[in-house]
């Protein structure tokens, strides 16, 4: 073992301690980047990142002093991991854990850029990108919509929905454009860090990157919704509309980086050491095209289909009734039926007292409203939440709250603003009381709180 392989020992040793003690986050982590189609790409991230730290090695030097800036901020982002695990915020732990490992770096390492890069490139693996799927969703409606306007094609739109002659299509937020535009930054500040040698050169070159994945995106709606005004709905492109999208990205990525290409520095005439420009081009082509691929199939569907079967986790309803709200990861339910007055009454107490950090009322596939059900009227009677809800002729109403260190609050959103206002409060106190009342006379009553 050479000195220059202490370095990366020690880079190494560092994240496997991070993951060590944090299982619960890295569990997170998988369920949500590896196991995700939209961040199959992930699987390659972590090779990425042993290489940029191969490839600076050269920077990698010990401090010989102790640091006590550095110190103080690896202190701070380590309670800061400790307050988001606690309240189990998943955008909060999760780049909260990125922090440490990088200020952990750069508290036993001498500050250099290229270390903050190789650390932060893990940025892409993390599922934090969601935020921006909304916007990009709405984006994508308006550019489609204005595409099939030129085109001349008959259509109406009524929020993500656009109706053709021929049928109806979803732009989904699985069609926002959110896998094309994390590629293209993962790939474009790649190939910035290791080729382009200004700043200018390299926010002109991502911005580029950015905006052709969005373009491409479009593209491949527009052409799906063609196929299907053209062929009556009945072509297999429809159904597989990922792949389509990855036969028009490849090649503008390639025209990205012959484009990148222009920005590259110009060796010196009087120089004969180093290789000529044709064949570093030849040589960058090569490599970038080679990442490219690796990027496509690891994000394609078929490939996160036959090599990544997991699936997320329910635990299933112990009660025997069909109407049930959405209730995701709890660790035990308590189902009460009664009847008085004509009137059957059916509650559930959901508690959440497990180590998955999905364990939580919040989680995002969370809801009070049963599943195929349809919200008719909605209000809020001190801390509860009373839902009048529809399927088909059957109308019934729904009470529901959160509760938590001895306090009530009808929304999850009042659960999360509590929680950030009171971090050290313990995330297991803490459950979802739901129930149901048959015939549809739970408005008409007042509700006395208990």
């Amino acid at each position: 073992m050479t000195k220059n392989t202490y370095p990366l020992m020690a880079i190494l040793s560092i994240f496997l301690l991070l993951l060590l003690f944090n299982l619960p986050i890295a569990n997170n982590i998988w369920r949500y980047s590896f196991d995700d189609g939209t961040y199959s790409h992930a699987y390659l991230i972590p090779f990425i990142c042993a290489y940029l730290f191969y490839h600076s090695r050269s920077s990698l030097r010990f401090r010989e002093n102790i640091a006590l800036g550095w110190g103080a901020l690896f202190i701070i982002c380590c309670l800061l991991l400790f307050i988001t695990t606690n309240m189990q915020l998943s955008l909060g732990y999760w780049l909260a854990l990125l922090l440490v490992f990088t200020s952990a770096l750069l508290f036993l390492f001498n500050f250099d850029w290229r270390i903050v890069f190789s650390a932060g490139y893990l940025v892409f693996l993390l599922p934090v990108w969601g935020l921006i799927s909304p916007p990009l969703q709405d984006l994508s409606v308006i550019c489609v919509s204005f595409f099939l306007n030129l085109l001349h094609i008959p259509i109406y739109v009524e929020q993500q929905f656009i109706t053709i002659p021929a049928g109806v299509f979803e732009i989904a937020e699985g069609c926002s454009g959110l896998r094309y535009i994390i590629v293209s930054l993962a790939i474009s500040s790649l190939y910035s860090f290791l080729y382009l040698d200004k700043l200018k050169h390299a926010i002109l070159f991502i911005g580029a990157a950015i905006i052709g994945a969005l373009i491409t995106n479009w593209i491949r709606i527009t052409v799906i919704i063609l196929i299907g005004e053209y062929t009556n709905m009945t072509s297999d492109l429809i159904e597989d509309h990922n792949s389509l999208g990855w036969f028009i990205f490849i090649p503008f990525m390639l025209l990205l980086f012959w484009y990148g290409n222009s920005f590259e520095q110009v060796p010196d005439e009087n120089n004969n050491t180093g290789t000529s420009l044709s064949d570093r081009h030849g040589a960058n082509f090569t490599l970038t095209s080679i990442i490219v691929g690796l990027f496509a199939l690891s994000s394609s569907s078929l490939w996160a289909l036959n090599f990544n079967q997991t699936s997320k986790t329910t635990v299933s309803q112990s009660s025997g009734h069909q109407l049930q709200p959405q209730v995701y990861f709890y660790s035990d339910v308590k189902t009460v039926e009664q009847t008085a007055d004509n009137q059957q009454r059916i509650e559930q107490v959901y508690q959440f007292n497990c180590a998955d950090l999905s364990c939580k009322p919040s989680f995002y596939l969370n809801s009070p409203i049963p599943a195929n059900w349809q919200i008719l009227e909605q209000r809020q009677v001190d801390d509860v939440l009373i839902s009048k809800i529809i399927n088909g002729s059957e109308i019934v109403h729904i009470k529901s709250f959160y509760q938590t260190d001895g306090l009530r609050f009808a929304t999850s959103s009042a659960v999360k603003k509590f929680r950030l206002m009171n971090p050290l409060i313990s995330r297991k106190d803490i459950s979802f009381h739901w129930s149901v009342a048959y015939p549809d006379n739970l408005l008409g009553l007042q509700y006395d709180g208990k």
